[in-house]
């Protein structure tokens, strides 16, 4: 089974889930974030270093100290060091290396998240991942309304943030503020609807309590 990381940064995510998968694939263009995926000991996972979105195209990018990378100018962070680099998309990636049995795909990539879906959508369909992606719009809801997928996260309240509830999102809120969407296609929904972690302003976040609810479910 096969985990794809759009923007895996230094490669938190691909040693979080190494045991959870067979193959994992890192896209990263930072040359500051390569360089220390160069020296990631994981057997299973495998990156490159290209942007990835809803187009195929060489797009001219530079780095920052950061380690974050952009092109076109669109970026906060000084960068330095530009040349060209590719940008593909998942759909495309997928069918010339010829991977199938996609079970995960996590996308972080500031800013065009949702290029990275448009461009994943056929993957998407024959492979029916679970989703992990740093957006929460009207347009992600649009995206999943036809794809029979439920949405949830984890949320958390300003006057209480050591308080965290797993709840599924209907629809979009504008009056809801929320990091990371998961994404899920209905066949392989639990019941997370009821899931309650509290904790306490001493100790934070409820850590075990969270950890064993999710394995119990998986």
């Amino acid at each position: 089974y096969y985990f794809l990381d759009a923007g895996c940064h230094s490669g938190y995510f691909p040693t979080l889930f190494k045991n959870y998968f067979e193959k994992i694939i890192g896209f990263e263009p930072s040359k500051k974030c390569v360089d220390i995926l160069e020296g990631l000991n994981n057997e299973k996972f495998s990156y490159h270093q290209y942007f990835v979105g809803d187009t195929n195209m060489t797009v001219s990018a530079g780095d920052s100290k950061t380690g974050y990378s952009f092109y076109d100018g669109v970026s906060h962070h000084k960068q330095t060091n530009f040349k060209q680099l590719k940008q593909i998309t998942l759909d495309h990636f997928c069918n010339i290396k010829k991977i199938n049995g996609i079970t995960a795909i996590k996308i972080d990539v500031d800013g065009i998240d949702l290029e990275v879906l448009y461009g994943a959508k056929e993957i998407i369909k024959s492979n029916r991942p679970s989703i992990l992606i740093e957006n929460y719009t009207k347009e992600l809801f649009d995206f999943f309304r036809d794809l029979n997928y439920s949405l949830v996260s984890i949320v958390s309240s300003k006057e209480k943030p050591y308080n965290l509830s797993l709840e599924e999102f209907k629809s979009f809120n504008h009056n809801k503020w929320v990091k990371m969407m998961c994404c899920i296609p209905n066949e392989y929904k639990k019941n997370y609807e009821s899931s309650f972690f509290e904790g306490n302003i001493i100790t934070g976040i409820n850590k075990q309590k969270i950890i064993k609810t999710f394995d119990v479910i998986n």
